[in-house]
Formats: structure tokens, C-alpha cells, sequence
């Protein structure tokens, strides 16, 4: 590999100090040495500042940022604002990169057409005690390169840290909703998919741990989340009615989870409508009307 591009990975933190030191060695430990960590600490009580000072004494590459206006995600729009890489990627501040992260995916993107756009990976999920819950996307997964924005307006399988962007996507396509507090790299990734194209690397090149704290095991949350991203993108659903279909079937089984039959029986009525052969929908809603005659 001749060239080689500035990366600039953008790793936000939030009082994380005790994991934070382990997610930026990752980054230094990595094979494909010329990129910049900028670390943007998201308004923290602890000592994260002090953290960062002692791994800045270590290494030049690393710029501390202090965002100024809160939150998880507009923190990462500051990191993108003072990025200086032709390619961003981000790490959130408890996951692990593995050391040829990087490497494999700029050789990827730099043999690739100009319409491709992202590089994302596979990850594996993990407990904090280190227990692999599962791997995304799973093996069994048909996974496309090119144009997968249908497979993205059907479900989520990619996640922020797994990621690799030319710098220019953001100017064309937008940074992070901060409106979104789960599910952002969701709504990013589906605008980008409208035009750019995406390429896989079939490989875990990323441990993304589970914590207590995380809003994503919050299943309220998720909900009103998925219901959000898809009165978004609505305009790209109304031509696609099979996929509107799967994804109202997916909120209703969900709600079926949390015992809101009223609600989930609604969005499955709603997924009939725009695929009368939706057989999870079909069986869904007589297991309800089964419970209720009960």
C-alpha cells in the first residue's frame, strides 16, 4: 500500500476514565500508523482530563477535545468539525479495536470505486467479563457490498465503532442527529446508504462491550427509537412495501415483549396492510386474539 491517508478517529467519553485508557491503546497498538486519535471528553466529573494528559505525554497523536455542547452524539459531531483526516473512524470509549482494524479497511476503500463510501466490519458482541454473546452481522447474515440501503431501511446490523467514512460523506449527507439517543448510527448510515455504497469485511476486527449503563438495553427506548427512524425515512418506505411491512411487524412483536398488546396489535394490523402475507404479523395477531379470548 503506497498511500497512506490521514485517519482520524474520534473517540467520545463520558466519566469512563478506569476503560478508557484500554479502548485509545487499541488504537495505538494498531498495524496502520498514520492516523490521529482525538479524544472528546462530553462534559465528565471524573478525571478522564487527567487520563488523557498522561497518554497525550505518550503519544503526539493523540488531541484532547472538550465538547461544549452535551451529549453522546453531538460529541462526536465536534470530533468530526476538527477532524483533519481524509477518513474518520470512531470508537466508543469501552469497545476494543483488534490491531488490523485500520489497516483492512483503508487497503479495502483504497481499491474500491469512488462511490463507495464506508467500510464497516464484523463485531463481536461481549459481556464486560469478556463472555462472547454473539457476532454481528452473523455468519448466516447474506451480506451485500455496494448498495445496501434496502438491507439498512429493513434492520440495523451495523454499529458505530465498526466504522471507516470518507471525511467528505459527512459534508455531503450530515454528521449525527443528536435527536437520536440510541440507534444514531442507524439514521446516519441510512442517509449516507442513499449515496454511497458500502463495503464488508468479513472479519471481527471489533469487541463491542455490553455495560449496565448502556440506553441501547433499554427496550422502552429502542422502541420509540425504531418508530422515530421510521416516520424519517417514510418516503423511502412507501415505494418499498414488503420492507414497511417487516419493520411495523418488528414493532409490534416488540411491544408484544413489553406487554402493550393494544399498541403491538396496531402495528401489526398496520404491517398487513402493506403485506397481507406477512405470516409473523398473521400468527402474531392470533396469538393475541387467543390471550384475549382467554
Amino acid at each position: 500500500m503506497t498511500e497512506k491517508p490521514l485517519i482520524s478517529c474520534v473517540l467520545p467519553t463520558y466519566n469512563r476514565a478506569a476503560k478508557l485508557t484500554n479502548a485509545v491503546e487499541s488504537v495505538l497498538s494498531q498495524t496502520y500508523s498514520n492516523f490521529e486519535i482525538l479524544i472528546v471528553d462530553d462534559q465528565s466529573v471524573d478525571n478522564t482530563s487527567e487520563i488523557v494528559d498522561g497518554l497525550k505525554e505518550k503519544d503526539s497523536r493523540i488531541i484532547y477535545l472538550f465538547n461544549p455542547v452535551k451529549g453522546a452524539n453531538n460529541a462526536r459531531n465536534f470530533g468530526i468539525e476538527n477532524a483533519k483526516g481524509k477518513y474518520i473512524a470512531f470508537l466508543d470509549d469501552d469497545d476494543i479495536w483488534m490491531e488490523s482494524k485500520l489497516e483492512k479497511q483503508i487497503e479495502s476503500i483504497l481499491n474500491l470505486d469512488t462511490k463507495y463510501g464506508v467500510v464497516y466490519c464484523t463485531f463481536a458482541r461481549k459481556k464486560v467479563n469478556g463472555k462472547v454473546l454473539r457476532q454481528h452481522p452473523s455468519r448466516f447474515s447474506r451480506i451485500k457490498n455496494g448498495d445496501i440501503l434496502n438491507r439498512l431501511l429493513k434492520r440495523n446490523f451495523i454499529t458505530t465503532s465498526t466504522l471507516l467514512v470518507k471525511a467528505e460523506a459527512f459534508e455531503k449527507c450530515g454528521k449525527f442527529n443528536p435527536k437520536y439517543k440510541s440507534f444514531q448510527d442507524w439514521e446516519l448510515l441510512t442517509r449516507i446508504a442513499c449515496d454511497y455504497y458500502f463495503y464488508y469485511v468479513d472479519e471481527v476486527l471489533v469487541n463491542v462491550y455490553e455495560s449496565t449503563d448502556s440506553i441501547t438495553l433499554n427496550k422502552k427506548g429502542r422502541v420509540s427509537t425504531k418508530y422515530m427512524h421510521l416516520k424519517q425515512f417514510m418516503y423511502l418506505y412507501e415505494t418499498r412495501h414488503r420492507l414497511l411491512s417487516h419493520r411495523y411487524a418488528d414493532l409490534g412483536f416488540t411491544l408484544v415483549k413489553l406487554k402493550r398488546p393494544g399498541f403491538a396489535k396496531k402495528f401489526l394490523q398496520r404491517s398487513l396492510k402493506y403485506n397481507p402475507l406477512n405470516i409473523e404479523s398473521l400468527l402474531l395477531l392470533l396469538l393475541l386474539k387467543f390471550r384475549k379470548a382467554r
